[in-house]
Parts: structure tokens; sequence; C-alpha cells
């Protein structure tokens, strides 16, 4: 059970930090790591997030990158080990990138209670529900 419950937030963490393309100036990133840490609340159906990636900055004009992130609350993004600002709607959080190096950490704390319609999501199954 607890393989499948992995495989699932895995799958919709992969999908949560893709970036996001828009029309604004917005700056690309060159994902080199991840570092995922979970901690799955199964009574309540949530979930508490910290999440490293490890990128380089691509060269542009904005000083803010997208991160899709649907349904969950942005508790504080770190850039470089250091707190940033940052913007936050319904499906993306906003990193604000005031040093553009080669190699940079954004760190992300989060927590919600994630959805399951679509492309991965979050799925919690209890021991009766499996074959």
């Amino acid at each position: 059970m607890r393989i499948v419950q992995i495989l699932f937030v895995f799958l919709y963490i992969a999908r949560s930090v893709l970036l996001h393309a828009q029309s604004d100036p917005i700056i690309g990133l060159d994902v080199l790591h991840y570092d995922i840490q979970l901690n799955i609340q199964q009574n309540s159906r949530t979930l508490v997030g910290d999440v490293t990636l490890t990128v380089n900055v691509q060269p542009a004009q904005g000083s803010f990158t997208a991160l899709d992130l649907l349904g969950l609350t942005v508790d504080s993004v770190w850039v470089n080990d250091r707190p940033a600002i940052f913007k936050q709607d319904q499906e993306f959080v906003y990193p604000q990138l005031q040093e553009k190096k080669d190699s940079t950490t954004i760190r992300i704390l989060y927590h919600g209670s994630p959805g399951n319609s679509g492309f991965g999501g979050f799925f919690l199954l209890s021991d009766s529900s499996l074959p």
C-alpha cells in the first residue's frame, strides 16, 4: 500500500513543479535536481511539503519564475537560502529571483489538501481498498 501512495504522490508532485509558460516575462529554468520531502496526514487527507529545486536560470528580462502548485498554500519561499518575495494564485507560485546565478536553489514550503483530477493526483488508499 505504501508503494501505491508514494507512486501517486510522486506523480502529483512531479506535475506540480513543472514550469508554466506565460506571456508575461517569466524567467525560464533548467531543473537539475529535485529534493522532495512530504509529510502525509492520512486522517485529515492533507500534506505538508518541502521541495527544493536546484536550477540553472535562463537569461530573461523578468524577475519572477512560475511553478505549478495547484490548490496548495505556500508558507514560504527561499532562494539561495534567503527568504524570497513570491506571489501565488490558485494554480501557481511565482518566486522572485533577485540573483540570476547559473546554479540557484529554490525552496518552497507548502501545505494543503491536493486534488486528484486530471493528470496525476493525490490518492490516499486504505489497505481494504487494495486487492
